[in-house]
């Protein structure tokens, strides 16, 4: 499928990568990364083991192995990490503002978060998610959590928790070490994600004058809290 999100990533970046040449660089200074070590640096985001990323971008299992010890290279593939943790989030965020959950799915007066449905393969594009590796999870988690600080807006808090859900579900079967880290990842967010709507439900509890639309909110905030208790 080539609009998975991170096969896109990996394919473009190696598209506009440019590879250094040696010519008019001086003597003894590092010239960068070739085409295929830039591709190296990629697939190590992925959870693939070295000898078959080795066999992948064709090079001896002996010489990535040494690559990965080198801290320039090391550094790139976390830059990679945070890079495609932003556009996960990114593009969260823009299935969420074009309203295919928040107008289609979950509605701003949330009654019943049990009865709302997403389609099967509604996050289809996440299904290479099976493939992210220990050190990307850990960037999206933290790219999860900035994103998340803010409770105000409910639907966006449950979009993000319900792409976590699809990411589970795709990551089942063989991808065990995956699952494991993702289902950490979900658990650690929704315990945020309760807290900060608790403290969210008492702001507006304690307010002198709770308008309509307060009241409103405070039962989307249950409402959620009730489904992740589910």
């Amino acid at each position: 499928m080539k609009d998975l999100v991170l096969e896109k990533f990996i394919h473009e970046k190696i598209i506009d990568y440019k590879e250094p040449q040696r010519r008019g660089t001086p003597r003894g200074k590092p010239i960068g990364f070739s085409n295929v070590k830039y591709l190296s640096s990629l697939y190590m985001m992925t959870n693939l083991k070295q000898k078959d990323i080795a066999k992948k971008v064709g090079v001896s299992y002996g010489l990535l192995r040494k690559w990965n010890t080198h801290k320039d290279f090391k550094d790139l593939v976390n830059m990679h990490c945070e890079e495609f943790a932003k556009l996960f989030i990114d593009h969260i965020k823009e299935k969420h503002e074009k309203g295919k959950i928040r107008g289609d799915f979950l509605p701003e007066n949330i009654k019943h978060t049990k009865e709302i449905k997403t389609p099967e393969n509604f996050f289809a594009e996440l299904k290479d998610s099976c493939f992210y590796g220990g050190l990307l999870i850990k960037r999206i988690s933290s790219a999860i959590g900035s994103a998340i600080k803010n409770p105000d807006d409910i639907a966006f808090v449950y979009t993000i928790i319900l792409a976590l859900e699809h990411l589970l579900i795709y990551s089942a079967g063989e991808y065990q070490q995956t699952l494991w880290g993702l289902n950490i990842l979900k658990n650690e967010h929704i315990k945020g994600v309760k807290l900060g709507l608790l403290d969210r439900a008492k702001e507006i509890i304690h307010k002198p004058n709770i308008t309509k639309k307060d009241k409103e909110l405070v039962v989307s905030i249950l409402s959620v809290l009730e489904d992740l208790e589910g």
